[in-house]
């Protein structure tokens, strides 16, 4: 695995994230005004690389993490106001589910 270094915070936008973009992200407080998907792109990916993506904003929206593998589909969906946290794990073709759960 390698080393987790923040990148660029997320916005009120669906987007696509690559592990060359660093291997964690963070929601702000007060982000969304919708619902909204962040794809995890296979680019550079490999087996055993771990994102953390980490949602601060606890507005009434709810926010989609879905794989970019060939697998596609939805990996989780982040339940509206509460703030939470999610790693997602690259097999060597898809991102799966690592762990997740909701911050106090």
């Amino acid at each position: 695995m390698r080393v987790s270094e923040r990148g660029a915070d997320l916005t009120d936008a669906d987007a696509t994230i690559q592990v060359a973009a660093n291997f964690w992200r963070v929601l702000p407080a007060a982000t969304l005004t919708a619902n909204h998907v962040l794809t995890v792109g296979t680019t550079n990916a490999v087996v055993g690389d771990v994102i953390t993506v980490t949602r601060l904003d606890v507005t009434a929206w709810t926010y989609a993490i879905v794989n970019g593998g060939v697998g596609a589909g939805t990996i989780i969906t982040m339940p509206v106001s509460v703030r939470y946290w999610a790693k997602v794990a690259f097999d060597g073709t898809n991102w799966v589910l690592h762990s997740a759960g909701q911050m106090a």
